[in-house]
């Protein structure tokens, strides 16, 4: 099996928040379980036992340049049994050109994508889609959990096989209730991503708002791509990136 390396898309502003002081959302300490006595942990610390778990020794932190304190706070990664590096980056149009920033370093690797800010459990659901992936060989793979807030989500439809058909991106109404979690891709994709990147046109895409990975992923469905998928029902996902959804966070709200 290629060598795996994690991205960690690290360079946000946050602004679903609003303004706030104190540490990045990423590193913000989050109790570990319920009551008051409960040990906290960085939010982050799920997606990096999550690549752990899964055998991914080392992650790429693409940082905005205002964040040091996550830096500051993961270090080299030894804590988390990871080894973490970092490239700091100038504000993007998007998550797309910010993974697209880690191709020169993840060229020839598989790609283990999660987010800092989505607390998931279990921990071992990308070592789960690792194997899977490894059986089938596909270009790319994804975790998929339940969603409860579609309206803030990505939705994705599959066929009986697993496969993905659609995406819907954070949509007013649907029918669908799985979102992705965690995604796995081949150099193959990281060529398609940088290729997408770098052609992007705003007004010839027509999205109305900033690209999401999920763009990225449909246009890959559309060149010839088939994108496969775990199922895991029994996932729990909470992005603390709101107000509403943070406050759940630190009360350790068991509903995630």
């Amino acid at each position: 099996m290629r060598e795996i390396w994690g991205l960690i898309p690290a360079a946000g502003a946050a602004t679903r928040l609003g303004r706030r002081r104190g540490p990045s959302k990423e590193i913000l300490p989050v109790p570990s379980g319920p009551g008051p006595e409960a040990p906290t942990r960085p939010a982050c610390q799920d997606l990096l036992d999550n690549f752990r778990l899964a055998g991914v020794q080392r992650a790429l932190v693409l940082l905005r340049a205002s964040k040091w304190d996550v830096a500051r706070r993961l270090g080299d990664g030894a804590e988390f049994g990871v080894a973490l590096a970092y490239r700091v980056l100038q504000p993007t149009r998007g998550v797309p050109f910010t993974l697209a920033a880690a191709a020169p370093f993840v060229a020839d690797r598989l790609v283990a994508l999660g987010f800092p800010d989505i607390l998931v459990q279990p921990r071992d659901l990308l070592a789960r889609l690792v194997a899977q992936r490894e059986r089938s060989g596909a270009d790319v793979a994804l975790a998929l959990a339940p969603c409860d807030r579609p309206h803030a989500s990505d939705l994705v439809a599959t066929d009986a096989r697993g496969r993905v058909r659609r995406f819907e991106i954070k949509p007013a109404a649907t029918a669908l209730k799985q979102t992705w979690v965690f995604a796995l891709w081949t150099p193959r994709f990281t060529r398609f991503l940088e290729k997408w990147t770098a052609e992007f046109r705003p007004r010839a895409a027509r999205l109305g708002r900033e690209p999401f990975v999920s763009d990225v992923f449909a246009a890959a469905l559309g060149d010839g791509f088939e994108i496969e998928t775990l199922a895991a029902p029994e996932a729990r996902v909470l992005d603390i990136g709101t107000p509403e959804s943070l406050a759940r966070a630190l009360g350790a709200d068991q509903r995630r």
